[in-house]
């Protein structure tokens, strides 16, 4: 009960999402719905490829949310309805040493009529004075190396972007 190293080792699976190497009952982020759906990159992504500047001022992924259930999106009633929490995790690809496994960095509710789709942005700087690809330092300054790659990803749809200089 005393060891708190979030990283684990080779006889601890790790603590919380970030870090947890064993297979979890469900996963961070799963949420249960009585609606299906159907979430995908939508037009407009970004470059493969920015600059360090560019990632630190955080890059905008458009996501098209569509309701495959029977459930209207009204917000009427105590269960009526179909909500979506849409979630933007990234993985560091390469680049740090002992990343997180994953890094929530952007999430948003959004109603969809039954059989109808919404459009929403992600925004990997959405809460201001964040870098979500920046990593600090033993001396906490903050940096993006050219060549580190990022994995982005919403629910099985994954984009990765590599930063240059």
């Amino acid at each position: 009960m005393d060891n708190y190293d979030m990283r684990g080792d080779s006889t601890t699976p790790g603590l919380t999402y970030r870090f947890y190497r064993d297979t979890p009952v469900f996963e961070f982020g799963h949420g249960l719905s009585y609606v299906g759906w159907g979430i995908k990159w939508g037009t407009g992504m970004p470059a493969a490829t920015a600059s360090a500047a560019t990632l630190r001022r955080g890059l905008a992924l458009p996501v098209t949310v569509t309701n495959t259930g029977n459930l209207p999106g009204s917000a009427v009633g105590k269960f009526a309805g179909a909500a979506k929490v849409v979630q933007l995790f990234l993985k560091v690809l390469v680049g740090h040493d002992s990343p997180p496994l994953k890094t929530l960095v952007a999430m948003e509710k959004v109603m969809v009529e039954k059989g109808e789709s919404a459009h929403v942005t992600l925004n990997t700087s959405a809460v201001a004075g964040t870098c979500a690809f920046c990593v600090v330092d033993a001396a906490g300054e903050s940096s993006i190396k050219a060549g580190n790659r990022y994995q982005l990803s919403v629910a099985s749809e994954a984009f990765t972007v590599t930063a240059s200089a």
